[in-house]
């Protein structure tokens, strides 16, 4: 028996709205919404105007169901800036696009295996695996960022030698990245310094920097202490490591093959020659503004354009970080 004052048409706008619900849930794949726009498209909705029938509130759907979508991929969305937004005396910054929207970032590390050799110092094992992962973690989890860390070793295993097909492979799994839409922060990264301070045989492991920055640098043996908690404390009581960090940051001399050279200059590949506005290692130049130069930022831009502009012409992907290195050593984003 029907409650004497319920509306009929409130019981109809239920009811639709069940069968809406279970046609889009129990629709394969996107057939529901495929087969459902052509009925919202021919809908004539109105105003709203909320209004009262015997003590029940009706309210009819206001204006049009349907947001104009045509910026999607567009190059107003694709581009960030930053700047910045104030809660009473505080401000923020942070993050928009070319639409003036506010830019959220979400998002996953994805790059455990680069501390692994036997990964090849590679996030995937190749592009189709990333672009799968990639795939997954955008449909299943809406991100839109990743942390792609790139291994020193990787980079650079050998002196005066950049492996070149390790870059390019790791450009292609980032590309992946960015034809889902998703940001990628790029981390050159390190742990515990190198591999090749630790024993054969280690509960603990680092990664970073490559043999020939180790193998003649007369640091002792592995040893975290009578108990080694955890293995973070290899900072603290591994006096291998210890040192190692040391003579990074003191620039110390490192003899090699080619003579001898010096860890944080080896390092940020730093053979950058200001008067020739170029790099001999132009293809993954890192063009560095330590705090004892005066390169302005506008030269160390010129010059990353002119590199840029060489790389491209060749076909081939450029890597180009600009760097100034800051009291305690580590290189922030000018």
């Amino acid at each position: 028996m029907e409650h004497p004052n319920e509306p009929r048409s409130y019981k109809k706008q239920f009811t639709s709205l069940i069968l809406v619900t279970l046609h889009l849930y129990c629709a394969p794949k996107e057939e529901g919404i495929k087969n459902l726009l052509p009925l919202l498209q021919s809908s004539n909705v109105t105003q709203v105007d909320p209004a009262v029938t015997n003590g029940i509130r009706n309210l009819n759907v206001s204006s049009s169901l349907f947001h104009d979508f045509n910026y999607i991929d567009s190059s107003e969305e694709r581009d960030l800036s930053v700047t910045n937004k104030s809660y009473g005396d505080w401000f923020d910054a942070i993050w928009i696009d070319g639409l003036g929207r506010e830019v959220s970032f979400r998002g996953f590390n994805v790059s455990g295996n680069v501390k692994l050799a036997e990964h090849g110092f590679k996030a995937f094992r190749n592009a189709n695996d990333a672009e799968e992962a990639f795939k997954g973690l955008s449909k299943t989890t809406g991100s839109n960022m990743i942390r792609y860390t790139i291994a020193w070793e990787g980079v650079h295993p050998e002196v005066d030698t950049i492996d070149e097909s390790y870059l390019n492979e790791v450009v292609t799994q980032i590309k992946k990245a960015t034809s889902k839409r998703i940001y990628v922060l790029v981390d050159y990264h390190q742990d515990l310094f190198s591999r090749h301070l630790f024993n054969q045989n280690s509960w603990h492991t680092g990664n970073g920097a490559p043999l020939w920055i180790t193998k003649n640098g007369n640091y002792p043996k592995e040893y975290c202490g009578i108990v080694c908690a955890s293995w973070s404390q290899n900072n603290l009581t591994n006096e291998a490591i210890r040192k190692a960090f040391r003579n990074f940051w003191n620039n110390a001399p490192v003899n090699t093959s080619a003579g001898v050279r010096y860890m944080q200059t080896e390092y940020l590949w730093d053979d950058l020659d200001p008067d020739e506005n170029e790099s001999s290692s132009y293809h993954y130049a890192l063009i560095v503004n330590k705090e004892n130069t005066t390169y302005p930022l506008s030269t160390l831009l010129e010059l990353q354009s002119k590199l840029n502009q060489r790389v491209i012409s060749e076909g081939k992907s450029p890597i180009y970080m600009i760097g100034k290195m800051t009291y305690g050593g580590y290189p922030n984003e000018l």
